[in-house]
């Protein structure tokens, strides 16, 4: 590989894996070559890493954007061994902000079905309304989580998913959907695939 080409992917796999938001492919020239992206994908695998396409919600489209994660099983492993960057409450809350601004608008038809981009903001006020057992958090405890995880980009300023999302693979976006159906529906946990992990734990 010559020295600037060489020199172009490792500036993109830098960007990648530093960037706040996915990159386009217009305006890097490595990820429009699937050749380069092949390249990156093997680079990034060999560090327990991932190469995450963005697609518009139908899935069909062309990617607009790519994005970098752990590998699914380097994921599994971290979080077997207890490395959950998120405290209990804060993934507790995070699975209120889904539930209101993610599944509750999905399932009223106001959003396209499945994904977390996008969102609806998610009203404060609901946030705070215990559900119908409660769920535990005091109004203060809400307000403090919701700082930390606006501070790590998993949720944005209006309470929906934030940047972070786009770092989850296609399979750790199904373990999140399944979570969050059991946080939501926790009658249907028996007719659902077996999993050891709870909500927001796929946020990497």
């Amino acid at each position: 590989m010559r020295t600037s080409a060489e020199e172009e992917l490792r500036a993109t796999l830098r960007a990648l894996e530093c960037a706040d938001a996915p990159l386009e492919p217009s305006g890097w020239p490595v990820l429009a070559d699937p050749d380069a992206r092949a390249e990156l994908a093997r680079r990034l695998a060999a560090g327990g890493r991932q190469l995450v396409a963005v697609r518009p919600h139908d899935q069909d489209g062309a990617a607009t954007g790519y994005a970098t994660t752990w590998d699914d099983a380097v994921a599994d492993d971290l979080l077997a061994d207890g490395r959950q960057p998120l405290s209990t409450v804060d993934r507790a809350v995070l699975a209120l902000v889904l539930l209101h601004s993610v599944i509750i608008p999905q399932a009223a038809g106001m959003l396209p079905p499945h994904g977390f981009t996008g969102g609806l903001p998610a009203d404060a006020v609901a946030l705070r309304k215990p559900g119908e057992d409660g769920h535990g958090i005091d109004v203060a405890g809400i307000e403090d989580a919701l700082k930390r995880l606006r501070a790590r980009s998993i949720i944005t300023r209006d309470n929906r998913p934030g940047p972070a999302f786009a770092r989850l693979s296609p399979g750790q976006q199904t373990r999140l959907w399944r979570n969050l159906f059991r946080f939501a529906r926790p009658s249907w946990a028996a007719a659902m695939p077996a999993s050891t992990s709870t909500p927001g734990e796929d946020l990497r």
